[in-house]
């Protein structure tokens, strides 16, 4: 590859093409199966943000949004290959101190979910949908 560039510029889509469709397959497919969303979506935009999905880490490439139905998120344009919007409703959502990191600035969004989705969250953004959640009653009783 090193006398040959072009052999490697042409391989690199199909590089690419397989890496999104082995993440997909790894997680994120499991969670379309019961929370895909086809329509458009309106709400409020929070951010990209990192999640670990049954293992998978999608490094800050993760756009979440919500409105009244609950959490919807959408890989970054280049991540979409394979990988569907998704909307998970709010009665699956928790916000909880990340066990891992130990930060006061960090917090882990938890959905009980199919399969172990964490989204990891600044203590501002986290505070928000907590807000968010706690003003109009989504949250049920009980622990993820």
């Amino acid at each position: 590859m090193k006398d040959h560039p072009e052999l490697f510029l042409s391989l690199l889509p199909i590089m690419w093409v397989t890496v999104c469709f082995v993440l997909s397959r790894n997680g994120w497919r499991h969670l379309v199966k019961a929370y895909v969303y086809q329509a458009d979506f309106n709400g409020k935009w929070l951010g990209m943000f990192s999640g670990v999905i049954n293992g998978v880490n999608y490094k800050n490439v993760i756009s979440i949004w919500y409105n009244s139905e609950g959490i919807y998120l959408r890989p970054a344009l280049l991540f979409r290959l394979f990988h569907r919007p998704i909307l998970v409703p709010w009665n699956l959502v928790r916000i909880i101190p990340d066990p891992v990191f130990f930060n006061k600035n960090r917090n882990a969004l938890r959905f009980k979910a199919s399969v172990d989705l964490t989204i990891y969250l600044s203590g501002s953004n986290a505070m928000e949908i907590e807000q968010y959640i706690q003003h109009d009653n989504r949250r049920p009783s009980g622990n993820l």
